[in-house]
């Protein structure tokens, strides 16, 4: 057996675990930019990729093919494109070949690039059509909810991520969205009890909680703590936009516009629907 199919037939094998561990896990840098996500199973290779991925010439296997459409799909190949993403994810999700695992793995995939677009219609149907094959996908419950939160529906966004809190107890990321989403529905110590525990349980390298304690705070007028969630996020990641972001609202309302300019621009060049993003996550109003 050719050495490529054979690693196929292995993924094939193990998918079940990874769904599983998947849901449990902190979010992933791959989406990062997506507030609070979890990451959601490796997806496994379909046939062949949208027609634009290879050039006309290359001669290879339709397994090769088939690995590198789900590649980009997941954007596991460098300087992948929402669109080229999306892009591929359609053409798996409609060959109609894929085990249903794989499906949800489209779907929820292309979710994330709907919702990275700001297309949050679009995103809540993908993640509802995820969850109707993985009912209990703690990733996706996240996702939908905070699909469901950008889009007005507090309430059933609530539902969501106590769904996903059962599905992943404790898990730092669920618990600060429902920290943001509980203070949104005027729940508000529940609401810090929940961001707090969030902190308290996020990896080193996971800013989020911190970043969603800190616009809490600002809204509060609490600004010295939020000026201490926020240093704390960039000194563990001094490109976190929304930690940027915020911070510039912190130093307009200390008088230093220059430093708040220069923070926006930092913010806005490394994600451009961070203003949009920061209104969706803490309502409006927070940034201009």
């Amino acid at each position: 057996m050719p050495l490529l199919l054979l690693f196929l037939t292995l993924l094939v094998a193990s998918v079940a675990a990874q769904a599983q561990m998947a849901a449990a896990e902190p979010a992933a840098e791959a989406v990062a930019a997506v507030p609070g996500a979890l990451p959601m199973a490796d997806a496994l290779p379909a046939d062949a990729p949208p027609a634009d991925l290879l050039p006309a010439e290359t001669e290879v296997s339709s397994a090769e093919l088939r690995l590198a459409g789900w590649q980009t799909c997941t954007r596991e190949l460098p300087g992948v494109s929402p669109a080229r993403a999306i892009s591929a994810c359609t053409w798996l999700l409609d060959q109609q070949r894929e085990p249903p695992t794989n499906v949800a793995v489209a779907l929820y995939n292309r979710g994330n690039e709907h919702r990275r677009l700001g297309q949050h219609e679009t995103a809540l149907q993908d993640f509802t059509a995820a969850l109707a094959i993985l009912p209990n996908d703690a990733g996706a419950l996240l996702n939908r909810a905070i699909v469901r939160r950008a889009m007005g529906d507090r309430a059933q966004a609530l539902v969501d991520l106590n769904a996903a809190l059962k599905a992943a107890p404790g898990n730092a990321n669920i618990l600060a969205n429902r920290c943001i989403t509980r203070r949104r529905l005027g729940e508000g110590d529940p609401a810090l009890a929940d961001c707090d525990a969030a902190v308290a349980r996020a990896e080193p390298r996971n800013g989020f909680p911190l970043v969603a304690r800190a616009g809490l705070s600002l809204r509060r007028g609490m600004d010295r703590a939020a000026a201490a969630d926020l240093t704390e996020v960039l000194r563990r990641d001094p490109q976190a936009d929304k930690a940027l972001r915020l911070r510039a609202v912190l130093r307009e309302r200390r008088g230093d516009a220059a430093a708040a300019r220069a923070d926006i621009a930092a913010a806005t060049a490394l994600n451009p629907r961070v203003d949009a993003e920061i209104g969706e996550i803490f309502g409006p109003g927070l940034v201009p």
